[in-house]
Formats: C-alpha cells, sequence, structure tokens
C-alpha cells in the first residue's frame, strides 16, 4: 500500500507513519480520525482491509495459535499466506506459502476431481477418482468429458430398470429404447408397453428367446419355472403359452 500521510500524534508530538483509508463518506474506522478529508490509522493501528485494528493483535479469526510472548500475550500468530486467498485459490500451502486451488482432492469437484501437483485440481483417470460422487460416479474417457466424473460413458453404466440407456450427449442415464440398451443380468429386454421403456426380464414377445422354454409371466415380466404347451385344459395359468 501506498503511504498517504504523516501524522504528529501524541503528547511528546512523536512522528508516526501511519496509513490513510479512503472513505467517500468520511465514515471513520473508530480507530481512526478524520484528517484532510481521509480518515487516518491512529498511532498503535494498522490497516487491514478497511480497518484499523491494533499493530498486536490483527483481531482476525486466524485459526492460529497466540504467539505466547510475555510482553504481547496477547498476539494472534501470522495468518497463513498472509491472510490473502480468496477466490479461484482459497486455500493456503504453508509449505510454500503460496494460495492454491487445493490441498485435496475434497476442495476439487467433478469436472476436475483430483487435486494434483501444484495445489491444482484436475482430470480423473478412473473410477476410483469419482468415488465421492454418488451422481457421477464413472470417469469420462473421450470428449468434452474426458477426465471429468459423469453419470455414465455407456449403456452398461445405467443400472436401474427405469433408466437402462446412456444418452452420450449429456452422459445421462435415461429410458431404453432398444433392448441392446439393458445389459443387466435378469433384466435384458426393453419393455416398451408404458409410457417409457423399463428393461425388464421378459415380455410375452420375448419369452421364447429370454425365458428359454418357460413361460413370461406378464404381470410381473419375469420368467416362471413352467414349460410352455404343458398345462392340461382348465388348470391354473399365468401365460396363453402355457
Amino acid at each position: 500500500m501506498i503511504i498517504r500521510a504523516i501524522v504528529c500524534l501524541g503528547l511528546a508530538s512523536v512522528l508516526a507513519i501511519v496509513l490513510a483509508i479512503g472513505c467517500t463518506d468520511l465514515e471513520c474506522d473508530p480507530e481512526a480520525m478524520e484528517v484532510d478529508g481521509m480518515c487516518i490509522c491512529r498511532t498503535g493501528f494498522m490497516l487491514v482491509g478497511d480497518r484499523c485494528v491494533s499493530e498486536t493483535d490483527t483481531g482476525m479469526n486466524d485459526g492460529g495459535p497466540d504467539t505466547g510472548e510475555v510482553d504481547d500475550a496477547g498476539t494472534d500468530a501470522p495468518m497463513a499466506c498472509g491472510g490473502a486467498c480468496m477466490g479461484a485459490t482459497p486455500h493456503c500451502d504453508t509449505d510454500t506459502d503460496t494460495c492454491v486451488a487445493c490441498l485435496g482432492d475434497s476442495h476439487c469437484d467433478e469436472t476436475a476431481p483430483v487435486c494434483g501437483a501444484g495445489g491444482v485440481c484436475g482430470p480423473c483417470t478412473g473410477p476410483a477418482d469419482c468415488s465421492e460422487y454418488p451422481d457421477a460416479p464413472v470417469c469420462g474417457d473421450s470428449g468434452a468429458v474426458d477426465g471429468t466424473c459423469v453419470a455414465c460413458a455407456g449403456d452398461s453404466d445405467c443400472t436401474d430398470a427405469d433408466t437402462g440407456k446412456c444418452d452420450t450427449g449429456t452422459n445421462t442415464c435415461v429410458p431404453c429404447d432398444d433392448s441392446d440398451q439393458c445389459t443387466e443380468d435378469g433384466a435384458g429386454v426393453c419393455d416398451m408397453t408404458g409410457e417409457s421403456g423399463v428393461c425388464v426380464e421378459c415380455t410375452i414377445e420375448t419369452e421364447g428367446t429370454a425365458c428359454e422354454g418357460t413361460s413370461c409371466n406378464p404381470a410381473t415380466s419375469e420368467c416362471t419355472e413352467t414349460e410352455v404347451d404343458t398345462v392340461p385344459d382348465c388348470g391354473r395359468c399365468v401365460a396363453d403359452s402355457e
């Protein structure tokens, strides 16, 4: 900061160098005085931000221990990085006394989930790097999402029966529209009879291949243990094929 004024204060008329605070409304800090249209910190106080604070204690919550000196017991320890870390680099690397974007992966997000060298958030390299994001557990490996955590990169990443297809345009799981998108064991058929596609074990149309000789119960879309064409006339059945 530029020294703005030299003010003579005190009974002994000791010449003290102080810092001026620009005050457009001249509402000075309680520990400042107005001099020639400017707010000036009094002797024994220094400028921190827009406040005059004691030179022996910054008055800021720096989280550090007191110095412990006998004649200065209330003094806070110096703030890490001078208390200057904010914005895109809000964390202080105390080893280098520099402000950085991250000190660990928890300081990053799914767009760049790994805290790398120099305290910079960078790309993922595998699913382990995305384990902190339940809605985006997959590490993208191509295109615009390469190295970012996303919901899916392919249909096999979509394990919910109601959303068996991976929309690679948005890398989100959406309802199926083809059985090839249903990759889960026991739910390899896309049932399109409802408002949206659902991955199920079988449908009446697919029971021949999906159930391998047994019937498909249309009420549950599951294969039964009843072989087709084995229920005698007037017997109890769940599908016409029985």
